[in-house]
């Protein structure tokens, strides 16, 4: 059974469509960054967390295979291309929280920025998972083991957003439609909001219905329509800027 959506009009010019406009700027943003990671790594596409609304890597795939010494292969998705993360391996510690002392990230240690509900500051203490060759009589880190643990806390320091932080402003009701249905309400998937802005409105095609000041509920038919008039204006820009000016 195909999924109710519910359609919305925001305007640019409110609270929220301000806030709104903010989010979807730090999304941007976050994509970039996404974007910058996978070049940086030589990756043809990455994959974001599916919890996340724009940005985060969870794992990239290349036109060829990659250094075994610094990825490892994870999974092969469903059109068989085949997904690699650093080769590295993690391992969950704490401390005492400190506010007076906050610890700050190292090469191989990322801390979390708010204590958790036990009181300590816990991090992720990031170590290379494969096999180790020193061959010099100081026995240093192999540059590989090095280069393995930086992509990884590259990795993991990109910026992301969540849908959470999208649902939470639009004031989405994740389980109004299995109230309406009696079902069970056991665990909710969030399905990513589709939208845009064209003309001084953003124009959202949700899951759910949103109960926050200012959205104006519309049809499908005149969300549709607003998209089409998007697309007509976008290939209008893109003919003009073929067009040649006059030697």
């Amino acid at each position: 059974m195909e999924q109710r959506r519910y359609y919305y009009r925001l305007p640019l010019s409110t609270q929220l469509g301000k806030l709104f406009r903010s989010l979807h700027r730090e999304c941007d943003k976050a994509e970039k960054a996404a974007d910058k990671y996978c070049a940086k790594v030589g990756a043809k596409m990455y994959y974001p967390s599916s919890l996340s609304m724009a940005g985060g890597v969870m794992c990239v795939s290349f036109e060829d295979e990659p250094d075994p010494q610094l990825w490892r292969h994870v999974a092969t998705d469903e059109d068989g291309v085949e997904m690699y993360e650093p080769r590295c391996k993690k391992r969950d510690g704490s401390i005492v929280y400190n506010p007076k002392r906050m610890p700050s990230n190292t090469a191989t240690r990322l801390y979390s920025r708010q204590p958790a509900i036990d009181g300590r500051l816990h991090y992720i203490e990031l170590q290379y998972d494969g096999e180790v060759k020193c061959s010099d009589k100081r026995r240093k880190t192999p540059n590989y083991v090095r280069k393995a643990i930086r992509l990884e806390r590259e990795r993991m320091l990109l910026p992301q957003h969540l849908t959470d932080r999208f649902f939470k402003l639009l004031q989405a009701d994740l389980v109004a439609d299995m109230r309406e249905e009696n079902q069970k309400q056991y665990m909710v998937t969030p399905v990513t909001p589709v939208f845009f802005d064209f003309d001084g409105y953003y124009y959202l095609c949700m899951a759910y219905p949103c109960r926050a000041e200012g959205l104006q509920e519309m049809t499908q038919e005149a969300f549709m329509q607003r998209k089409e008039d998007l697309l007509r204006y976008l290939r209008d820009i893109e003919a003009m800027n073929e067009i040649k000016p006059n030697a």
